[in-house]
């Protein structure tokens, strides 16, 4: 393609408005009639005083207010029982690498659901509900 073959672009200059009547933008300049819009500019998402979609939808807790979410995971009693055996040390290395919790997993609580038959001993650093405490500390 040679640049003499191009076809020519031809672009019109941007209509100006409030020019007369005569112009095709004059008088109301594609306002419109009365009203708040004709006015004055409103601010985007104004929604004529009703709350706004923005205002109605939930908050994403981020960052800069409570921090980011905790991603704590939870496991089973009943979990932990039939995936380690005597005398295991769990952690949340250990429990990434089995498979039973996420990669973005940045604690864990172990929850009172099954029965723990083995003595298993857990990090300092997991949680347990109410439930999976008592039911520890009575099989150990």
């Amino acid at each position: 393609m040679n640049l003499h073959k191009l076809p020519k672009i031809v672009k019109g200059s941007k209509k100006r408005v409030g020019r007369g009547l005569a112009s095709g933008k004059g008088k109301t300049s594609g306002r419109g009639m009365n009203g708040q819009r004709a006015r004055f500019r409103v601010q985007p998402g104004f929604e004529g005083g009703q709350t706004p979609l923005i205002k109605r939808l939930r908050q994403l807790r981020g960052r800069g207010f409570t921090g980011r979410p905790s991603f704590i995971e939870s496991v089973n009693l009943s979990q932990i029982d039939a995936m380690f055996n005597d005398g295991d040390t769990i952690t949340l290395a250990l429990l990434r690498k089995r498979g039973l919790v996420s990669k973005k997993a940045k604690g864990i609580k172990i929850l009172g659901r099954g029965n723990l038959t083995k003595k298993i001993k857990f990090d300092a650093s997991i949680r347990f509900s109410a439930k999976a405490q008592e039911k520890v500390s009575k099989g150990n």
